[in-house]
């Protein structure tokens, strides 16, 4: 018996046509899906290619920036090596070290470095400093010469050479510095509270509990009280400026007749400092005096000088050696 196909034959050619358009949508979507993944591809792997290049270039800058600084602190440690050694040299002839290095460090202004320390001689009259380093301009290195020269603790101050730098366009220079002026003046150092000074041989000294010392003068110029000089020291956590600022206020509370008369930015043992000159008066006697304010390992220093206006004048360049005397310490 024969099988009959009783299907209608355009039933059959639309499941055919149905079945080749699913195939052709098949065939379009995996084209499509071909060429977006043969665009995003490259794409992708050049965003990544670029940003490995990125992290590259902050591995090489990382790197250059720690050779700098490598080579930066190799400066400087040189440096300190050939000032430790000069020190030595000139400590085992009985020479002031500490002098030396202060007198040159208070004398540096802002954008003036020293970066080499040299030293001859067997005495301090004969000693020879020499120094070289860079100074911003021609104006910083005229200013160091002029308070090295103000400072008077070199018999001689020499400008041996300059040259311009074509790098920063600063002034390298050569300073000699001969002869150390005979002083004379006492040194007090005070290793409990971490400094030394020089002070008047002929004065008297005494200390409170709290450690600040009291140095004063046996022989009156005058019917007021003796001229005296006055190291207090507190802790503190403020900086050189804010510890200036606070003093000027007790002043203006606490000091009759307060009358500033200038406040002058200065360095002391490497470290900002403020010189502070004022007018005053205590038990209706009228006073004049000096004060170095500085801050220096949390350690709040007031140095004070106290005297009669008419020996102020006498006395005022030995008055402000006494103050750049002043030098924080480490104890031995």
């Amino acid at each position: 018996m024969k099988d009959l196909n009783l299907i209608p034959k355009s039933l059959i050619v639309d499941k055919k046509n149905k079945v080749k358009k699913t195939y052709l949508s098949i065939l379009i979507i995996c084209i499509g899906v071909i060429v977006v993944t043969a665009y995003t591809v490259p794409v992708i792997y050049e965003m990544n290619l670029r940003n490995d290049k990125q992290e590259l270039e902050k591995k090489i800058n990382s790197t250059t920036g720690y050779g700098e600084t490598v080579n930066e602190f190799n400066s400087l440690k040189k440096a300190v090596e050939v000032r430790e050694a000069e020190g030595k040299k000139l400590s085992n002839n009985r020479i002031d070290v500490l002098g030396i290095v202060n007198a040159i460090e208070n004398s540096c202004p802002d954008k003036l470095f020293i970066q080499n320390f040299g030293s001859t001689g067997n005495s301090e009259s004969d000693t020879k400093v020499v120094l070289k380093g860079v100074s911003k301009d021609e104006d910083t290195l005229a200013s160091f010469l002029r308070n090295l020269k103000d400072d008077d603790y070199f018999n001689n101050v020499f400008l041996s050479s300059t040259s311009n730098m074509k790098e920063n366009n600063g002034t390298a220079f050569e300073v000699t510095l001969s002869g150390i002026k005979k002083s004379d003046l006492v040194i007090y150092n005070n290793w409990n509270n971490g400094y030394r000074i020089c002070y008047e041989p002929d004065w008297s000294k005494k200390a409170d509990k709290d450690g600040n010392v009291l140095f004063t003068a046996n022989k009156r110029l005058t019917s007021t009280d003796a001229d005296a000089l006055e190291i207090t020291v507190t802790s503190t956590e403020l900086t050189s400026k804010e510890f200036t600022d606070k003093r000027i206020n007790e002043l203006k509370s606490e000091l009759e007749g307060f009358a500033k008369i200038y406040t002058i930015k200065t360095k002391s043992s490497g470290e900002e400092a403020y010189k502070l000159m004022y007018m005053g008066e205590e038990k209706g006697t009228g006073y004049k005096y000096l004060e170095l304010c500085t801050v220096k390992d949390n350690k709040g220093y007031i140095v004070k000088y106290k005297s009669d206006p008419n020996s102020f004048e006498v006395k005022e360049r030995t008055i402000d050696r006494i103050l750049k005397s002043f030098t924080a310490i480490k104890s031995p």
